[in-house]
């Protein structure tokens, strides 16, 4: 088997044996997948990408390893679809809602549809967001604190990054870097305070760029400046670490690379991958997993090798294992594989050294670590929508209060020593 990269801090693993990967095709519907991205996973998967045969943005949702809701057609006003990106809304309070950011071929429009996916079924609105201009190529979508969409993008008139923020009345659009061609490949993340980072691809001198809303002004950095470097990037966010993290194409020398870093501290940069031509449509998850589209063997290298497959590749992780969305130009289809953890939850329940009680809770609970070395083990306490709200270090036990949490599901990870374990938690009224 070939490579499938797991990032454990800055610690590169290969050769995965333990990644046993089920693939299916989610739509063979005519030309269809380019551009796929699936939103955070929680309760379901929602999954946008274009239809080529017919020039569609189309979405389907996915629980329990099976389609549940779709395939749908999102917009079918003239050529769109392009450059998509997906997240979820997971509200307790409100409808669970998709925002998906995408590009207006016909008109070169940025576009963003917002769609009501529970309960119940799929009422969808679609909008124009900027059309000053050929706007809306590289679109990336992330929901800050109040699950309101922040979009970045690139302007193709003016050659410029731009930014767009829903401010619960009206879309705010601003310019963040103009210096040259810039804002190719961006990627977006929010981080607690609701300060934007964003990667993206310095065109006029071949670099990586990383633009941080610092809460008066933009602080623009190159983080990777050697060769032809930064397209295809992809950030993320280490929540142990506390870095940000960010995979890349290296165009010189045909290289997967990977750098970590942020506001925190300076960028270190690694090289993964240097057998081919790798690191085309790399993807990075939650978890630190990268997988990317290997142009010299046409796979999606480590997962699947039938035809030429892998490109668009979209990684993201939820419910105790990996997902990846991705294009095979073979047949024109969407598929999506995904890591078989029978064994490994088998082999946690056996082994399983943390304990949480009350589990239902309304207000406090108690957790036990079964560690005899007493050593410092790391809990986080994350929502359905995978974004991280608690974090506590304890030796053997301790008592959390959760009352004023919002009722519904949530998710402990426990980190100790090399040891790492799951365990939902349900918190009622």
């Amino acid at each position: 088997m070939k490579t499938f990269y797991r990032i454990v801090g800055i610690l590169f693993l290969s050769n995965q044996a333990q990644a046993v990967w089920n693939i299916s095709v989610l739509d063979s519907a005519g030309d269809v997948g380019q551009y796929c991205s699936a939103g955070n996973i929680g309760y379901y998967i929602p999954v946008s990408y274009y239809d080529a045969t017919n020039g569609n943005l189309k979405y389907l949702i996915l629980e329990d390893l099976s389609i549940s809701k779709g395939p749908y057609q999102v917009d079918t006003t003239g050529n769109v679809g392009g450059y998509i990106s997906t997240a979820i809304n997971y509200d307790h309070s409100s409808p669970d809602t998709a925002w998906i950011s995408y590009y207006d071929f016909t008109n070169k429009n940025l576009k963003c549809a917002c769609i009501i996916i529970c309960p119940p079924g799929d009422t969808c609105k679609t909008n124009p967001i900027d059309t000053l201009g050929d706007v809306g190529m590289y679109t990336s979508v992330c929901l800050d604190t109040f699950q309101r969409p922040n979009i970045s993008y690139y302007d193709a008139t003016n050659g410029n990054l731009k930014y767009a923020k829903w401010n619960g009345t009206q879309w705010v659009i601003e310019k963040v870097d103009t210096a040259g061609d810039v804002g190719m490949c961006t990627s977006l993340r929010i981080d607690d305070s609701n300060h934007p980072h964003i990667t993206y691809y310095d065109d006029t001198n071949k670099d990586l760029k990383y633009a941080v809303w610092s809460g008066t002004k933009w602080n623009i950095e190159k983080i990777d400046t050697t060769g032809d470097i930064g397209k295809n990037n992809s950030l993320n966010y280490d929540d142990y670490s506390d870095n940000y993290y960010v995979s890349y194409y290296d165009e010189t020398n045909g290289n997967l690379k990977y750098a970590i870093g942020g506001t925190k501290s300076s960028w270190s940069i690694y090289t993964i991958d240097t057998t081919g031509d790798v690191g085309l449509f790399s993807s990075v998850s939650s978890d630190g997993g990268v997988v990317c589209y290997d142009k010299t063997n046409g796979d999606l290298k480590g997962i699947d090798t039938i035809g030429n497959v892998g490109q668009y590749c979209n990684y993201e992780h939820g419910g105790d294992r990996g997902w990846v969305f991705y294009y095979d130009s073979t047949n024109g289809n969407l598929k999506c594989a995904w890591e078989n953890t029978a064994t490994e939850e088998k082999e946690i329940s056996r082994k399983s050294i943390l304990s949480v009680s009350p589990n239902p809770t309304t207000c406090e609970v108690k957790v036990t670590c079964a560690r005899k070395n007493g050593e410092i083990s790391h809990l986080r306490l994350y929502n359905i929508a995978g974004k991280k709200i608690r974090q506590f270090d304890f030796r053997n036990e301790f008592n959390g209060v959760l009352s004023d949490l919002t009722p519904g599901c949530y998710f402990l990870r426990l980190t100790s020593g090399e040891y790492k374990e799951n365990i939902k938690l349900i918190i009622l009224k």
